[in-house]
């Protein structure tokens, strides 16, 4: 199971959402939102390969990861793959945005061939 480094309402904060977490009844976007936040913790946590074992929450994982989650969660929230008519991503498909590896390089290990 993927760990929760980034929490519940910084996704919605950081994707400026108006959506009020838990509400009766709750907000139909609040299950999509989760899933893709998972969604985005373990694509930046593939990426790293490898991460710290103290990284457990929101409390002890360093900003500048939860940021790239959150950027990674923006990229999934736009391109859902259902409104991609005229638009697409600027970098190759299936690669992370440069903004992110960019913040990630720091935390990966060098890979050799």
């Amino acid at each position: 199971m993927t760990p929760s480094l980034v929490d519940l309402q910084t996704a919605v904060d950081h994707l400026a959402l108006p959506m009020v977490l838990d509400s009766t009844p709750k907000d139909p976007r609040q299950n999509d939102l989760e899933r893709k936040l998972r969604a985005a913790t373990a694509i930046v946590l593939n990426y790293l390969k490898k991460y710290p074992d103290e990284w457990v929450d929101a409390d002890s994982t360093p900003d500048d990861i939860q940021e790239a989650i959150c950027l990674q969660l923006g990229e999934l929230w736009r391109f859902r793959g259902d409104d991609l008519e005229g638009e697409s991503p600027k970098q190759t498909d299936g690669e992370l945005s440069l903004t992110i590896t960019n913040i990630l390089r720091r935390y990966r290990s060098p890979a050799y061939a």
